[in-house]
């Protein structure tokens, strides 16, 4: 199979839709952490930037996703999209705790 053929793109992108996980923080092995650990975790101060930097990049894939013509290229784009946005908009904390 050629790099950059159209089969080559079909194959990459169904692969990737086909294999997708939804992100679901309460599903993932967090460590065990004591109160003084969790609490010097979620006192990071860039934490709350990091949930933004998330949300902002869910926003521009979705924004692309939208004007790509190819169906197979446009619907694995949007559903990175999508993921970006979730993992931004759970607003999960250090430790698997909702905010």
């Amino acid at each position: 199979m050629k790099i950059g053929s159209v089969a080559h793109k079909e194959l990459f992108c169904r692969s990737f839709m086909e294999t997708y996980r939804e992100y679901d923080p309460k599903h993932l092995l967090w460590p065990e952490l004591d109160d003084a650990a969790l609490t010097r975790l979620r006192s990071i101060p860039f934490w709350d930037q990091a949930l933004d930097t998330e949300r902002k990049a869910g926003v521009m894939v979705s924004s692309y996703a939208a004007t790509v013509s190819d169906p197979v290229l446009k619907e694995a784009i949007a559903l990175q999209g999508k993921d970006e946005g979730d993992e931004g908009d759970e607003g999960v904390e250090a430790g698997g705790q909702r905010r």
